[in-house]
């Protein structure tokens, strides 16, 4: 799978990046489940995929949410993260492209919106299961490409979306390797791991 996000995104990780889960969305369960302490504070861009929110609760974290307007396209400025961010604020989701909105962003945007987590020791979590569906000929970024801030980023993605594999529940998690060993262990003694039929 890690051939396959270099080849398709000009992004380079091994194996060692990559967990392989029972769906994108239990990736980014895991990826809260090892990262956030309590009263952690994560930052959502809205409008958001519903599961966002129950999940940071799950984790015993604080959701803030970062409001955008259709007169800007949904997205959001990187000023906005700024003035949302706090002493307590751990982690960003970016859901690009974005459900339900359908937004994704430049490589341009994406470099902004790097620049300002990183000032703010922000780690992105990088929601790409949707990066397959764009329809004209604009070029998909992944935030993976961003090699510079690479140890603060988590890329999710999904076989439901960019293989037509709905239901069959294959995710990927691309990581800093510390992360995914954390990872690794917390799905060993959950589900296991992903079916092998899938």
């Amino acid at each position: 799978s890690a051939i396959w996000l270099n080849k398709t995104y000009d992004t380079n990780y091994t194996s060692a990046n990559t967990l392989i889960t029972c769906g994108g969305k239990f990736g980014i369960y895991l990826a809260f489940q090892a990262l956030l302490n309590p009263g952690d504070e994560v930052l959502i861009i809205s409008p958001y995929w519903v599961s966002y929110p129950s999940m940071v609760e799950i984790h015993n974290g604080k959701s803030t949410i970062i409001h955008t307007e259709e007169k800007n396209q949904w997205k959001v400025h990187p000023k906005a993260i700024q003035e949302a961010c706090t002493s307590k604020s751990k982690l960003l989701i970016l859901n690009n492209a974005a459900n339900p909105t359908g937004v994704f962003y430049t490589k341009q945007e994406l470099a902004e919106i790097v620049e300002v987590a990183q000032k703010n020791n922000l780690i992105i979590l990088s929601d790409e299961v949707y990066s397959g569906m764009i329809y004209d000929n604009n070029k998909y970024t992944s935030l993976g490409t961003f090699k510079e801030y690479i140890d603060n980023i988590i890329v999710i993605q999904s076989c439901s979306k960019n293989f037509a594999m709905t239901g069959w529940r294959v995710g990927i998690v691309y990581a800093p390797e510390p992360l995914i060993k954390i990872m690794t262990k917390l799905q060993g003694q959950s589900i296991t791991g992903t079916s092998i039929v899938s």
